[in-house]
């Protein structure tokens, strides 16, 4: 071997090294720096997060650790008599801050929006933090599918409105609204305002059998980059996080906590520790990333091969517990 390529080896084989460790570095910094979520709260006025889907699971993870950091909070759902029974329980948890809620189906777009810019107006919170956490597939028909030949329009269109159409909704009824009161009591210049987007890893890693949810959730990602980037140009002190999350327990999610899978509170957690992370989009969950790895660096036809045959058994699976009803 030549010594000019055996020093363009070694060469190569360094700058390798450099960039793996560079990039290492990135990832212990992004899940280990602590959180700007405290630039968010304020006592005069007092401050308000609004989280979507906030009856269970996620959301609800969201209120609790809100609430811990001392910002009041909004908790959306669709159900009246669950939003009451959650907001009674934070009350008891956490005496000293303030719970309201607002109802809202998310597949009832325009109305939904509607109560919920209502209510701001009326009330005249302070929000400074707008968390679209609602979202999902679970209770709008079969999970796994083919989206041509058995999904009706109807049901595509209730996974769009609940998945894409109500998160871009709410932003754009409730950005304005962000950092100031209707009632005119806090100051004219608005306070630093921040909106998370739940995502999935199936934004990313898109699988068959659930392509219209994949799709809204890449959408997700999309619109978070797009937003945060418009705020920017704008001169909005508005921070845009568009959170990645994998597996975890919730109450449409069984799964046992491990490692690998987050209670909703743990999720929720690391979200929020994401806060002034300098990125647009980030997986809130650090082992969820670990996962993500192979997925996104496996080969087009093995990832296929592979996860599309378990994709299918589950679309398969689920048919056969449908026909037995």
């Amino acid at each position: 071997m030549s010594s000019l390529l055996q020093k363009f080896l070694l060469g190569l084989g360094a700058t390798t090294l450099l960039y793996n460790l560079a990039l290492l570095l990135r990832f212990v910094r992004l899940h280990s720096r602590p959180s700007s979520l405290p630039r968010y709260l304020s006592q005069s006025p007092a401050t308000w997060a609004l989280v979507t889907g906030a009856s269970d699971g996620i959301g609800a993870g969201f209120a609790h650790e809100l609430l811990v950091s001392g910002f009041n909070v909004i908790l959306h759902g669709r159900n009246p008599t669950k939003l009451a029974t959650l907001r009674d329980q934070l009350a008891a948890q956490y005496p000293s801050r303030e719970i309201d809620t607002v109802v809202g189906d998310g597949t009832k777009v325009a109305e939904a929006i509607e109560n919920v810019e209502n209510f701001i107006k009326e009330k005249g919170y302070v929000i400074t933090i707008l968390i679209n956490n609602l979202g999902g597939v679970v209770g709008l028909g079969p999970t796994h599918f083919p989206i041509v030949g058995e999904m009706d329009g109807d049901h595509l269109d209730r996974i769009l409105d609940l998945n894409a159409r109500f998160m871009m909704q709410m932003c754009r009824a409730v950005m304005p609204l962000m950092g100031k009161s209707s009632k005119g009591d806090a100051s004219t210049n608005p306070l630093p305002s921040l909106i998370i987007n739940i995502g999935s890893v199936l934004g990313v890693a898109a699988l068959p059998f659930l392509t219209a949810y994949a799709g809204c959730k890449a959408l997700t990602l999309t619109w978070s980059r797009a937003l945060a980037a418009e705020q920017k140009q704008l001169g909005r002190d508005v921070e845009v996080l568009g959170i990645i999350v994998g597996n975890v327990q919730s109450a449409m999610n069984t799964s046992d906590v491990t490692f690998w899978t987050p209670s909703s509170r743990q999720m929720a957690r690391a979200a929020l520790n994401k806060i002034g992370c300098g990125q647009k989009v980030v997986v809130g969950y650090w082992p969820h990333a670990v996962q993500m790895l192979p997925v996104m660096t496996m080969p087009e036809w093995l990832k296929d091969r592979i996860l599309g045959k378990t994709m299918k058994d589950s679309y398969e699976e689920e048919q056969k517990k449908l026909k037995a009803q």
